[in-house]
């Protein structure tokens, strides 16, 4: 049996990190000979994103469509929100527009959204039971 193992190629440490958010643009980078992929820096620090050769005849277009990116909005003082937040993210985004901190590993969300994001986490944690110690659905509470 020939069991073939997926390895993906690190990014050339030659090659250009685009900056900014750019999904919006992702299919256009692509067409422009850009890859997506992650590379290990000398220092041992890693790189994710679209890169490019600089040397590309595109490397001027690939600059242009960056530089149409909306600038990235300040999230320095955003509140990280902690306890088991999995099963919670896509409430945690919809709701309370959070985003994933990777470095630290966390949702966060605006100041003003802080308390209200932390008690929906803290109380998910809690199986709500009738006066017979039986679970209950929690929509049905109240009805």
């Amino acid at each position: 049996m020939n069991i073939q193992k997926h390895i993906k190629k690190s990014i050339d440490l030659k090659w250009v990190l685009v900056p900014g958010r750019t999904y919006p643009i992702k299919d256009q980078l692509k067409k422009l000979g850009c890859r997506f992929g992650k590379r290990t820096l000398p220092d041992g620090t890693n790189q994710k994103g679209w890169f490019h050769d600089p040397i590309s005849q595109n490397a001027s277009e690939i600059h242009m469509l960056t530089e149409s990116l909306p600038p990235e909005p300040d999230r320095s003082d955003w509140v990280p929100i902690s306890g088991k937040t999995f099963e919670l993210k896509e409430v945690l985004k919809g709701r309370f527009s959070a985003r994933w901190d990777s470095e630290n590993k966390a949702w966060i969300v605006a100041p003003e959204l802080a308390k209200d994001a932390q008690s929906l986490v803290d109380c998910a944690g809690f199986t709500v039971v009738d006066n017979t110690g039986n679970p209950q659905d929690s929509d049905n509470l109240g009805t």
